[in-house]
């Protein structure tokens, strides 16, 4: 939902750099375009751990899922430029967390996030 919100304070704390610039110059584009997205997810599903690693920079989680949502994109005036207000997608996600060991709450950060498709739902 942070990314859906733009919310830049939500994906600094959770994102590592690297996916928080990634997500960042996505929200940054959507701004300039006065472009919003439909923030509802309808529900998340089918969540899998396909990976699990110790790397340099420690434990490394690979999580792949599939998310339903709406997908609705409008201009600065409201109008709808993608989608629709009744447009449900069901978009297949796989995402990269690492332990942030540095924090004190021992937080996982996302480190890379990949869309792996979406369809239409009926």
């Amino acid at each position: 939902e942070a990314y859906l919100k733009a919310d830049e304070k939500t994906l600094k704390a959770r994102c590592a750099d690297q996916a928080y610039q990634t997500m960042f110059a996505s929200v940054q584009e959507r701004k300039h375009q006065g472009y919003t997205f439909d923030t509802r997810v309808l529900a998340v599903r089918d969540v899998q751990l396909t990976g699990a690693r110790v790397l340099d920079n420690g434990p490394t989680l690979v999580v792949a899922f599939n998310a339903q949502q709406i997908h609705c994109v409008t201009d600065k005036k409201g109008i709808i430029v993608d989608g629709g207000e009744d447009d449900v997608r069901q978009v297949f996600y796989t995402w990269v967390f690492q332990l942030d060991q540095d924090a004190y709450d021992l937080n996982w950060q996302l480190v890379e996030m990949q869309t792996m498709g979406a369809m239409k739902m009926i």
